[in-house]
């Protein structure tokens, strides 16, 4: 009896956990049409707990934009944004990437 209690336990437990997964996302574009050079990706990430101390989004998205001048030895244009926030009952992820093309 024992067993089975702990198993109906650890089988409601993880149905619990896995279906408390939530995906957002928002993208901000400046996209012009035109694609010259090479594309560059970069992104930048942090954790946030209970939605009450989160990452600010302009400093994850400076973040991305200065590793993605690094990668890039010329100007970038038609840069990209996209943020995107896991959620995991108490704690959120939250990601910035951007893309651009680079231009020498």
């Amino acid at each position: 009896m024992k067993k089975i209690t702990f198993l109906l336990l650890i089988l409601s437990l993880s149905a619990m956990f896995a279906s408390c997964v939530s995906i957002h996302s928002a993208g901000v574009t400046d996209f012009n049409g035109k694609t010259k050079g090479n594309i560059v990706r970069a992104n930048a990430s942090g954790f946030g707990v209970l939605a009450l101390s989160t990452p600010s989004p302009n400093s994850l998205e400076r973040k991305a934009m200065a590793k993605l001048q690094i990668k890039c030895e010329g100007k970038v244009d038609n840069i990209t944004s996209r943020m995107q926030m896991r959620n995991w009952m108490l704690v959120q992820y939250y990601s910035v990437f951007v893309t651009g093309n680079c231009v020498k």
